[in-house]
Order: C-alpha cells, then structure tokens, then sequence
C-alpha cells in the first residue's frame, strides 16, 4: 500500500529562489566591474588617442617648419592652426592628420574608432619664438609670455618667427578628441650644416692698402690658436709695396704675420677657386636672413646688415654702403666682435655682382662674400668689389670670386684711421646651410590646458 506526502511547504522553492538571487546578484557584481573596466578602458583610450593627435600635430608642424623656418618675419607662422584651416599652407592639412574631419579619408593618420566620423575631435596648433616679453631668448615655456607681446620685434602680438634669431622655436598642441584635451610643448631648434668655404682672412684676385706704413692692416693670426693667410689670385710682383704693386699692394709689416700666398709660387695653388660651388651657394642664399633685389639694404640701419643678408644683384652697377657710423658693429654690441659676448652672433653678407663699401669707423662682424658674377666680373685696380673706408674694420674674412679685388682703407693723404681685417674662426660657421628642425633635448613635456 503507497504512501503518499502528505505537506506541500515548498522549501525547496524558496531556496532554489535564494539560490538564484545570489548567482544573480554575484553576476551584476561582475557585470558592473567588467563594465566598470570597461569605461575605464575607454577612457585611457580616449586618453590616448588625444595625446597621440596632440603629439602628432606637433611633430606634422615640426616637419613643416623643417622645410620653411620661419628666419624673418615675411615669413611668419599665423598666429595658430585649427582642423579648420584646410586653406593654411603653413598648417598641417586637417583631412590628412584626422579622419573625421572635412576631406579625412582611411588613409589619413588618424583613422581609429576615437576619430570615426561624428566624433568630436578638434586640435590646435601654435608657433612661438623662445622669446620673453623684452625679447631675449628663454627657455622656460610660459603661455602667458609665448602669447603676448615680446620685446620690440613683436611689441603688440607675440612672434611667430625666429625674432631672436638663435634658430629656436616654441611648438604647442592642443588636442580634444571626445571631450578630453591633451596638451604638449616642445623647444625645435633648426641645425646648421657647415657648408666648404675657405678660411683664408682674405681671398681674393688682389689686395691693395691705401696707407703707407707698417700699420697692421690684414691680422692673419686674430684670436685663433691657428691663424689663416692671405690668398692673392694674381702673380707675386716682387716684394709688397703699395705704390706699384697691383698684386700684393701692401707695405711690409701690413699682413702681420706675413702669412700670404700668390696663385703660381711655391707652395700655393695654380689657381684660386670660387669660395663656394654652385650648389652651395643656392644653399646659402637659401639660408639667408634679408633678401634685396636690385637694391641696397639702408646704408645707415644697423639692423638691415644682420644676420645673413643676400644681395641679388642684376649686374656690376649696384654699389652698396655700410655706413651705420656711431652704432655698435653689425652683428654685435661688444666693441670688438667678442665672440664670447652673447649678444656677438656673426654675420654673412653674399652679394652676387657689383661693390660693397664698409663706411669709415665702421666695424662689420662676420664673412664678406662676393662671388663676382658680373659680366665680365670687376678685376680691375681701379674698381675693388670691396672697399674699407677710413678706420672700418672686419672681424671675419672676405672672400672675392673672379679676379676682384678688395681694397683695405680709402686714400686720404695719410690723415686717416688704419682699416683693418682680423681673422675669427667663430665666424666661419655661419657659412651654412639649413638642416631638419629637431626637438631640443629635455624640452617637450605635456602641460595641463591652462598653462
């Protein structure tokens, strides 16, 4: 005979429940710390992708800057780049940095899921020189000062070129991709290659003194541990004496120490070849700092003569004057051209055709190159291509193509002051060419967006 159960309490229902309650609540545990992680991961990726545009902008903008510093300032920066500024050559093109912007396509260097159209993404980008607000350089990153004015060369805006001229230059990036901003700053300074020019104090077809004596006129030694010479173009006429000699025209004592070379004697070379080839010289020019055509810079404006200043030249009939009489020397406000004054920085002046005139009393720091191109080229005595008046002086060298001759003190019936060329090798480097914009070291760092 069965038995059947007699209670129907249901316990193993409410456990079952129970049971499930707890698996249920130990799988939403689980689920919100995986979604938790989850966003979490989102943001750091999100994180990440504005960094990288923020270190990709700046690092497009570098390679802008490579192939266009900015050396003066016809050729500054705007004031900033934004993905809006499509038309902006001297920006980084929007639809190449970021797919999601106007014009972006797959191929563009930001295309993950951060930057997929319909993103917010926009990026800012600005070009600062390293000056502070008197406008000497720094290297403290202040956006305060980067923004504002600084010194005389921008006294209203901030520069977005190289107004110190020290070849440094501040990049900021901005970049806000889905509402999270990264910001970052970096110190670019431009490298110089050394270009083959010759180190000789003078070169030339011929140099002629107007004073008689034994004034030093041409220094071959200078402040160098290793002087340099004189390089005559022209066959030695016999012993230096500037009343008949149309070669070495210079009395005894003059190039001191007698260190000169005549194309042909022993020991020197059969010819003297251009200071600089072809090629190089584009590459110079290229590098310069002023550019004149068909005109002279302001014989009086100091600051027109700074830096490398090319003279292009149509043909021989351009005669320029240096004359900013009572300034301190070009290139310099150590009385001397001292090297190790910050404020000495060497010059170039390249000036293709015609003469160049250094005013009485007035001192040039760095290389006087004349390649002479005119047709025919000045060779002879009675028109040097450069020409020192009365006390000038250069502290440097000069460096005369084509048979031209330079000629050191006007004649003034021996009333006037000595001129003068000293060899320095802390000029030579400026003949150069401009290489790749690279980061200074120590200098990029991330800043919070309001610094």
């Amino acid at each position: 005979m069965m038995r059947h159960a007699k209670q129907e309490d249901g316990w193993v229902l409410i456990t079952a429940i129970v049971v499930m309650a707890l698996m249920l609540m130990v799988g939403l545990a689980v689920l919100s710390v995986a979604d938790n992680q989850q966003r979490q991961g989102g943001q750091e990726r999100v994180r990440e992708s504005s960094f990288n545009l923020s270190e990709g902008g700046l690092y497009q903008q570098s390679l802008i800057l490579s192939r266009r510093w900015p050396r003066n300032a016809s050729l500054a920066y705007p004031p900033q780049c934004t993905q809006a500024d499509a038309a902006q050559t001297l920006c980084p093109l929007p639809g190449a940095l970021v797919k999601s912007v106007s014009g972006g396509s797959a191929n563009s260097i930001f295309n993950a899921v951060d930057f997929n159209t319909g993103a917010t993404v926009t990026w800012t980008l600005k070009v600062r020189d390293n000056s502070d607000a008197s406008g000497n350089p720094t290297a403290i990153y202040s956006k305060a000062v980067a923004d504002g004015a600084q010194g005389t060369a921008c006294p209203t805006a901030p520069c977005t070129w190289d107004a110190n001229r020290d070849r440094k230059i501040w990049v900021r990036a901005d970049a806000t991709v889905r509402g999270k901003t990264r910001s970052m700053v970096a110190l670019l300074q431009l490298d110089q290659i050394r270009l083959p020019f010759p180190t000789n104090v003078v070169q030339a077809g011929w140099v002629h003194a107007s004073n008689s004596g034994n004034k030093t006129l041409v220094n071959t030694q200078g402040n160098a541990t290793t002087g340099s010479q004189v390089l005559v173009g022209c066959v030695d006429q016999g012993a230096p004496d500037q009343k008949n000699n149309t070669c070495n025209g210079w009395d005894a004592g003059q190039v001191s120490p007698s260190r000169y070379c005549n194309v042909g004697s022993p020991g020197c070379p059969s010819s003297v070849p251009p200071g600089m080839t072809p090629d190089a010289l584009q590459k110079a020019i290229e590098n310069a700092d002023r550019t004149y055509t068909n005109v002279c810079p302001d014989p009086k404006d100091k600051t027109q003569w700074q830096g490398i200043v090319y003279i292009n030249a149509a043909n021989n009939n351009l005669n320029c004057t240096m004359d900013p009489n009572g300034n301190a020397p070009v290139n310099s406000n150590s009385a001397t051209c001292d090297a190790n004054d910050p404020s000495t920085t060497f010059g170039m002046i390249i000036m293709t055709r015609g003469q160049l005139t250094i005013g009485s009393n007035d001192v040039y720091c760095g290389i006087i190159y004349m390649p002479n191109l005119g047709t025919p080229p000045l060779t002879q005595l009675s028109k040097p291509v450069v020409t020192l008046g009365s006390g000038a002086a250069i502290y440097g060298g000069v460096v005369v193509d084509n048979g031209g001759g330079v000629e050191v003190g006007q004649a003034c019936g021996g009333t006037c002051s000595t001129a003068t060329i000293t060899y320095d090798p802390n000029a030579f480097p400026r003949v150069a060419a401009a290489g790749a914009a690279g980061l200074v070291q120590n200098s990029w760092r991330e800043l919070a967006p309001t610094q």
